[in-house]
Formats: structure tokens, C-alpha cells, sequence
């Protein structure tokens, strides 16, 4: 059998690492509808593992058909991670019929619950009806969840691979990190929703197996919650993703001006071979004008790319390069005699201000710390 106390400080840790993400997700700074959606993953991740634990320590044990608000909470996840991803991957999604027949069988599940939360102070083993109700609601339930994890994770891994996304997260840092998390937890997902399937329609859903997969559940949301609050806190560009760059303008639109994945890849390309080849961000005033001029392609096309593909504004994108140009001077030994400051001026900021506000942005570390973490 395995160990309560194990699985008590796993479902712990689910909590603490979900609980600090949604609180850096409620910083005024971070509030847009991607950021939105993931902090209600975050909700529902801690809420599995909060269920999870007040079941372990007895506190059902008086009103145990209050346990199946697990179901619907658990129902969200594979809809709001899909929809998430949507937001990042295609910048839009529509209010309409078609987005909220994501969460049909969420609201089922609502309405479906009602009678054990109507008569949750019956105890268990008093009324039969009652008593089958809650086994069958759960178990169909656990199954109905298994196969939304398996749906949405395939459906976003295969939007990755086959829509160019990984295309384009390996053509530019800011996402490459980001997407390729998003993939393995997908990955992740489908297994676990795959061995829950196998755990019902094999008859395995009884006490000796239970408790083994109940672990197994509680692992692989504690694994994703690790990998998500790795990736935002490796990458935190990702968490100022402005709200106003996921949707082209519909005047945009009708001028023919937005280009189509194939064409924004090729140009996405062939600007960031220049920005690592030529390092045109060392010159501290440089414009898009001045880069249009250098890569050959009209401003307007790399204020497309850079906003709608890239998914930054020029500022920061040209400041990203900036960052990552003072990280390898700081490594130089031959530049140890320069001030932090000087090291800034070298890789091309213009002013102390501009140098240490986009450093903190995109690292969430001062130019000082971070020069001081690599020396030590």
C-alpha cells in the first residue's frame, strides 16, 4: 500500500508551486486573457490536490459526496488548456456558440451533481439510490475526464507539430522554451489519460488499485504544474504578452495587410538570421526604419512579424537581443573590468533606465544580481 504521508506532501507540493503561480498571475502587470485562462488551470490544479488531501486526512469521511466536486473541476482542465493555447498559437478566440461547446459536458456535470450536493449530509451506506448514484457519477465521470485529457492533449500536440508552431518557436527564443512545455505536457496528458481509461474500462477501479493510481494522478499534476511554473519563470516574457497583440485588426484584415503563417515564417526567419548575424540591436538608436533598410523588408512587414508572429513590440524586441548580448558579456573574462552599467552600454541600451527596466522584464533579476549569480 502506498504510503499516505507520501502522497499527502506530493499533493503539498502541487499546492504551493499552483498557489505562487496564481499569485504572480494576479500581478497587475500580468493580467490579460492568456494569463486569465492559465491561472484557472492553476485553480483547478490546486483545487484536484486540495480535494485530494482533505480526503486523505478524513475530512469527508463525514460528507463523502462532496468529493465529486472533483469531477467537474477536473473537467475544465483539458477545454481551458486547449483554449489557452489557442490564444497563444492563433492571437484570437471568438465568444460564440462554437467556443462554449467546449464546456457542454462541464455544465452536464454541474447539473448532474446537484442531487449529492442536495443531500450531501446523507451518510454513506444510509440510502442505496443514493449510494449508487454518487459510485456511478464518479466513475463515469473519471472516464468522461480520461478521454477529455487524451482529446485536448492530442489536439494540441498535433496543432503544434502540424500548424508550424514549433516552426516558429525554434526560429525565435522568447517561445521556444514555452511551446516545446506545452508539447510535453500534452505528452504527459495523454498518458495519464490513457492509464485512467485503462484503470475503468479494465476493472481495475476498486480499493487495492485505487490507491496506486491515485498517486499516479497526483504525480503527473504535480509534474505539470512544476513544468509550467519552470517555463514562466525561465521565460517570464511570456507572462507580458500584451492582450492587444493576439487579435489583427479587422481594417488590417480587408487592406490585405496581415500575411499568412508561410510568408510571416519566411520573413520571421530571415529577420532573426540578421539580428544574429549582424547585431544590428548594438547601435542603441536603432529604428525600424533603419533595420527595414538593412534587412531589405518593409517596416510595415516587420512590425507585422515582430508583433503578431514574434509576439512582442519592437522596443521589446529589439531589448531581448540587448539582454541576451549582455548575459554573454558577462561571462567574458576579458570584460570583468567593465561596470555593470558599461556591460549595458555594450550591448546596445541607450540609458541606465531603459537598460535595467528591460532587464527586469524579461529575466526578473536586476542587471546587477544577475551579473553577480554568474560570478559566484
Amino acid at each position: 500500500m502506498v504510503n499516505s504521508e507520501l502522497l499527502n506532501h506530493f499533493l503539498l507540493f502541487g499546492i504551493i508551486l499552483t498557489i505562487g503561480l496564481i499569485l504572480i498571475l494576479a500581478k497587475r502587470e500580468h493580467r490579460n486573457l492568456p494569463n486569465l485562462l492559465f491561472a484557472t488551470l492553476m485553480v483547478n490544479l490546486c483545487l484536484y490536490c486540495l480535494l485530494t488531501l482533505f480526503k486523505n486526512i478524513g475530512w469527508f469521511d463525514l460528507y463523502p459526496y462532496l468529493f465529486a466536486i472533483r469531477v467537474p473541476s477536473e473537467l475544465l482542465f483539458g477545454p481551458f488548456l486547449y483554449m489557452y493555447f489557442m490564444l497563444l498559437a492563433k492571437r484570437k478566440i471568438d465568444l460564440n456558440l462554437k467556443f462554449f461547446r467546449h464546456l457542454y459536458i462541464l455544465i452536464l456535470s454541474i447539473l448532474l451533481i446537484l442531487p449529492l450536493l442536495i443531500y450531501f449530509k446523507i451518510p454513506l451506506g444510509q440510502n442505496i439510490w443514493m449510494d449508487r448514484y454518487f459510485k456511478y457519477y464518479q466513475l463515469i465521470g473519471t472516464e468522461i475526464v480520461s478521454i477529455q485529457f487524451v482529446v485536448y492533449s492530442i489536439a494540441v500536440f498535433i496543432k503544434l507539430k502540424k500548424e508550424g508552431f514549433m516552426e516558429l518557436a525554434k526560429e525565435h527564443p522568447v517561445w521556444s522554451a514555452h511551446f516545446k512545455h506545452i508539447r510535453l505536457i500534452s505528452v504527459l496528458l495523454i498518458v495519464h489519460g490513457t492509464t485512467r481509461l485503462l484503470e475503468v474500462n479494465l476493472g481495475l477501479y476498486h480499493a487495492s488499485f485505487q490507491r496506486f493510481f491515485e498517486i499516479g494522478n497526483v504525480l503527473i499534476y504535480s509534474v505539470v504544474s512544476l513544468i509550467f511554473t519552470y517555463s514562466l519563470i525561465s521565460n517570464p516574457v511570456v507572462l507580458h504578452y500584451d492582450a492587444s497583440i493576439f487579435n489583427r485588426s479587422s481594417k488590417k484584415k480587408k487592406e490585405g495587410a496581415a500575411l499568412d503563417q508561410e510568408e510571416a515564417l519566411t520573413y520571421m526567419k530571415k529577420l532573426n538570421e540578421h539580428m544574429v548575424i549582424a547585431k544590428p540591436y548594438l547601435n542603441p538608436d536603432l529604428s525600424v526604419q533603419e533595420l527595414s533598410d538593412q534587412v531589405k523588408i518593409s517596416s510595415r512587414i516587420i512590425s507585422d512579424v515582430v508583433n503578431n508572429i514574434i509576439g512582442q513590440n519592437f522596443n521589446d524586441y529589439i531589448n531581448n537581443y540587448r539582454v541576451e548580448e549582455f548575459k554573454q558579456l558577462c561571462v567574458d573574462s576579458s570584460m570583468d573590468h567593465y561596470t555593470v552599467l558599461a556591460l549595458g552600454y555594450e550591448a546596445g541600451f541607450k540609458s541606465k533606465t531603459t537598460f535595467n527596466t528591460a532587464f527586469k522584464k524579461f529575466t526578473r533579476m536586476t542587471p546587477s544580481e544577475y551579473r553577480k549569480s554568474v560570478m559566484e
